[in-house]
């Protein structure tokens, strides 16, 4: 076993949050003795409220300080008379003072939507995303907290779901690192997650094609950031003969199971603990900047546009930028989505999220009570697990 070639230090996490328990949580966490010795107290970055998303004014201060207007746009708005009024119902009225600021050139879209300026634009796609803000906010709360990453040089970003293995989560930190250090990464994810039939493809098929044995740790391998064309490049292999095999037995069940064990959709879910390069956090908002459908898009027939979620955004345009090896997941994630949490976006128990992660655990040698978790969790956990 060699020697490992970078300094351990503490690590500066950056959370995610919109407070109360939920962020007493983090903080009981980080201050846990095993934790409080490899990381310094974790820096907080405000989440923002699918509420703040419902007027024009509130929405644009928040795609404001998520570093989507253009300045000038902003100042317009923001020293408007009629910004602040929510009476106003006139949107020609509400960006008037507009007027004399030039509309961004270079930006992509049709030719009607770059015609306006950009704040025009983003509100005139949004205003109608109902449920979606949610998921629009979280997308906000991203690029803000991304921006302090960067300019501090924080390690990571995680978001308030979390839940950790006390005595390991530095050490696998740490060895991505070591695995990844010969690589040039863009996108480090130190937690992610899948569907069942998705996480079994990537352990069994993908990993061990792609991975990059750390030098260090034996057990622990890095690899890029599985693609659809991936899935569907082994679908096309195994199906032929798993398919040949049924047609033998003529069996539904069987053709039921083969459909049941597919994997497909998104790769990977969820952006809750991960890290991005400064290259690629400006590659990201430039590309934002100049693109509303970058974020905003909707079928043809559809009366109203659908949010791109960030753990889309992210690894597709970096992968885009700097290609697929650019976007590395660890075989032994640091962090785990908390059981049973709820959010705007998940309103309801997930079920599918607590396999995952029982899957996803036992392939890292864990399982829930090897994690850090709230009594009430625990309590959750035994319940769900006697069942």
């Amino acid at each position: 076993m060699s020697t490992p070639t970078r300094q351990r230090r503490k690590l500066r996490p950056l959370i995610i949050t919109m407070g109360g328990p939920r962020r007493e949580s983090l903080e009981a966490l980080f201050a846990e003795p095993a934790m409080a010795a490899n990381f310094e107290p974790p820096i907080f970055s405000p989440g923002v409220p699918s509420r703040s998303l419902r007027s024009r004014y509130q929405f644009l201060s928040q795609a404001y300080r998520a570093g989507l207007l253009p300045e000038a746009e902003w100042e317009a708005v923001r020293d408007h008379d009629c910004a602040p009024d929510e009476g106003d119902t006139s949107t020609d009225a509400f960006f008037a003072g507009l007027g004399d600021v030039p509309v961004t050139t270079g930006r992509r879209g049709s030719a009607a939507d770059i015609r306006l300026h950009y704040s025009r634009e983003l509100w005139q796609k949004a205003k109608g995303i109902n449920r979606g803000r949610a998921v629009l906010g979280c997308t906000f709360a991203h690029l803000i907290a991304l921006r302090v990453l960067v300019d501090q040089e924080l390690d990571f970003v995680l978001e308030d779901n979390v839940r950790v293995p006390l005595t390991s989560c530095a050490d696998r930190i740490w060895e991505l690192l070591e695995a990844t250090s010969n690589r040039k990464c863009h996108h480090r994810y130190y937690g992610w997650l899948g569907s069942v039939p998705n996480l079994r493809w990537i352990y069994d098929f993908h990993a061990p094609r792609f991975s990059h044995a750390s030098d260090i740790f034996e057990h622990f391998a890095a690899f890029p950031f599985p693609s659809n064309e991936d899935i569907g490049n082994d679908l096309t292999a195994k199906e032929a003969n798993s398919q040949s095999e049924i047609n033998e037995r003529d069996s539904e069940t069987d053709h039921r199971q083969l459909d049941e064990r597919k994997p497909g959709g998104n790769p990977v879910w969820g952006c809750y603990a991960y890290w991005i390069s400064k290259e690629a956090f400006a590659e990201l908002m430039e590309t934002l900047r100049n693109d509303v459908g970058a974020m905003l898009w909707k079928t043809k027939r559809a009366r109203h546009y659908i949010v791109k979620p960030i753990d889309k955004i992210l690894p597709r345009l970096v992968m885009r930028t700097y290609g697929q090896e650019a976007v590395l997941l660890p075989s032994h994630p640091a962090f785990f989505r908390a059981p049973m949490l709820t959010s705007k976006i998940h309103t309801k128990w997930d079920a599918e999220f607590c396999k995952s992660t029982k899957f996803q655990l036992e392939h890292s040698g864990l399982s829930w009570s090897d994690l850090w978790l709230t009594a009430m969790e625990k309590a959750v956990v035994a319940y769900h697990e006697q069942e």
